[in-house]
């Protein structure tokens, strides 16, 4: 996405739209002095970003390979459209798309085939092990159960070396907390309060795509606690907070080196602490000024700590150990779970959502009944056929991939933005299902239109997977694995 012609000439539009509307602010605001700051506050927010922008030339993903080559952040792949992958059991090769295939196009975009793998939702089966491993991944970060008894701050390897990392539920808390989270405290931005919504609509059109009279501008003008929002004091309480935070890290630190880890060697504690990268920005505003504050503060004003910032396969390499000086649990099996609500999948197959999620399970059906239709015996196809089947194939499988999307379903239970959630499962089902009903050869005219729905997901593209579908001239490689799991799931 990052590299996509079209989002980034539209980023560009957008920040200079944005100017626009700042600087119209500031004029309109002209007698009243704290609305007045505010707008020339996102003026220069945003003057600041288009030239940071344009320095890199409209590519922020040429920052990656140095930080990476210097150690300071290590890449880590997720499946190639976010859905619930405990989902995709019965589907061995959809599965294996999911994470091969975006591991191929993290390489293809970074140089750097990533060792760790971010399961979405942190959704957990135990049959994943063996595909995950299969694929070289050596990492991933899970939601605790507690069925297993051990310390958040200690990670596991399964019989097959896959490292399982627990989420610190004591860091998460101070941020997730809807009650009493950080990004909750009322100094900071209101996200929902945006002039967008509540600005006379002749005013607002100019500065909203598509003509729309309603609509999200960015320019969020309250603090949660109902005033005036002002930056400065939102971004001390950020700081603050950071300073409060990396506090909260050494107390931690001190409890866990008390653990007793049964044989463990070296019982460093480990706190790990994935967050979704959306929130700090976006949802959270100040959340950059909070991170900033916490590296500043962790290991440097913090009662002379001996804190690491480390990465996942870091730790690995130097992780404490289990049960007599071995490196694994012998025969964990560590149960299916989420990190949502419950730590089940209830969050995604609910009542809420029953009509939705059981639309995209009959869905991913029907695609791959159509795909066993069409495959029938090796060598069955022409070469010009075969060439058509490609086609209809990519075409298919790519809108199954962004139909099964967990955000969908989640943003359906979660309410706020549930018509969003529902229109885009039913969109890319009715493309679905254009190209199921496609015989033959796909027609130009509608192959163009979806490569214009998915233009911004230009490697979500089954390519070299695909030759283990395809029936192939000098032999047959489907796998035959199509039956659903034993269990259900899926």
């Amino acid at each position: 996405m990052f590299q996509d012609r079209d989002l980034t000439a539209g980023t560009e539009k957008y920040l200079r739209s944005r100017i626009d509307l700042c600087e119209s602010e500031v004029l309109r605001n002209s007698f009243s002095p704290r609305s007045r700051a505010l707008a020339e506050y996102y003026l220069n927010h945003y003057r600041s970003l288009l030239g940071e922008w344009q320095m890199l030339e409209g590519d922020i993903s040429s920052l990656i390979p140095g930080l990476v080559e210097d150690g300071i952040i290590e890449l880590v792949c997720t499946a190639s459209s976010h859905p619930m992958l405990p989902f995709l059991i019965g589907y061995p090769q959809h599965l294996e798309y999911q994470i091969r295939g975006a591991l191929d196009a993290m390489e293809r975009w970074s140089g750097v085939r990533p060792k760790g793998f971010w399961l979405p939702e942190c959704g957990w089966h135990p049959m994943l092990d063996e595909p995950l491993r299969k694929a070289g991944i050596e990492w991933t970060v899970l939601e605790k159960p507690q069925v297993v008894e051990v310390p958040d701050s200690v990670p596991v390897v399964l019989d097959s070396g896959l490292s399982i990392h627990f989420r610190h539920r004591g860091s998460m808390g101070l941020i997730w907390d809807r009650q009493h989270g950080y990004p909750s405290h009322g100094s900071y931005r209101d996200f929902y309060r945006d002039l967008g919504m509540e600005m006379d609509p002749g005013y607002l059109r100019p500065f909203l795509a598509g003509g729309q009279s309603r609509g999200f501008t960015g320019f969020k003008h309250r603090s949660i606690e109902g005033g005036v929002y002002d930056p400065g004091r939102a971004r001390r309480q950020a700081c603050d907070h950071g300073r409060q935070f990396a506090m909260a890290l050494e107390r931690w630190a001190v409890e866990m080196k008390s653990l007793p880890l049964r044989g463990a060697s070296d019982p460093e504690p480990m706190i790990v602490m994935p967050f979704d990268t959306e929130l700090f920005g976006h949802w959270w505003f100040e959340g950059p000024d909070f991170l900033d504050s916490v590296i500043r503060n962790v290991g440097d004003a913090c009662h002379g700590s001996s804190w690491q910032w480390k990465t996942p396969s870091e730790t690995r390499l130097s992780a404490p150990v289990f049960s007599g000086g071995q490196a694994s649990l012998p025969g964990l099996s560590i149960p299916s779970g989420s990190w949502g609500e419950g730590g089940d999948f209830s969050y995604w197959i609910n009542s809420e959502n029953e009509e939705y999620s059981r639309l995209v399970a009959m869905d991913r059906e029907a695609f791959w009944s159509a795909v066993r239709r069409r495959v029938k015996s090796p060598g069955s196809m022409t070469p010009v056929e075969e060439v058509e089947f490609r086609k209809w194939f990519g075409l298919g499988f790519r809108c199954l991939c962004l139909e099964e999307s967990s955000d969908w379903l989640f943003m359906i239970s979660a309410g706020h933005t549930a018509d969003f959630g529902r229109d885009r499962i039913r969109h890319f089902s009715d493309l679905l299902h254009r190209v199921i009903g496609s015989p033959g050869r796909v027609d130009p005219t509608f192959e163009e239109e979806i490569d214009g729905e998915l233009g911004g997901f230009p490697l979500l593209l089954p390519t070299d997977w695909m030759d283990q579908i395809v029936p192939s001239r000098t032999g047959w490689t489907v796998n035959t694995g199509w039956d659903r799991g034993a269990d259900g799931v899926g």
